[in-house]
């Protein structure tokens, strides 16, 4: 621990790990529900409504659909939505800011 050269530098690298993986995982879920059309949606229980038949051949297109076959809760499709839409939106207004600073 005090041979660590950066405090909590084991913990930070452990967040920004689970933290890639969440955005990696967003991102396949945005691709597969945005991605095409007529994919059906249910919006009352905030999930894509396909038959096998379709997740197999999503699954075909993109293997990596299947980890997302078993579809993210309401809950954490908000929490995402918190994490990452609102930090590119951030990004982009601070951006902004220093365009008009010059």
């Amino acid at each position: 621990m005090l041979d660590d050269p950066e405090p909590g530098g084991g913990r930070v690298k452990a967040f920004r790990s689970k933290y890639d993986v969440m955005k990696a995982m967003y991102n396949l879920w945005k691709l597969l529900k945005h991605g095409e059309t007529g994919l059906p949606w249910d919006e009352s229980r905030r999930k894509l409504d396909c038959s096998d038949d379709r997740w197999e051949k999503k699954i075909k297109e993109n293997p990596d659909f299947k980890r997302i076959k078993k579809q993210p809760s309401r809950e954490l499709q908000e929490a995402w939505d918190q994490l990452f839409v609102n930090v590119v939106f951030l990004v982009f207004v601070n951006l902004e800011d220093d365009d008009e600073a010059t």
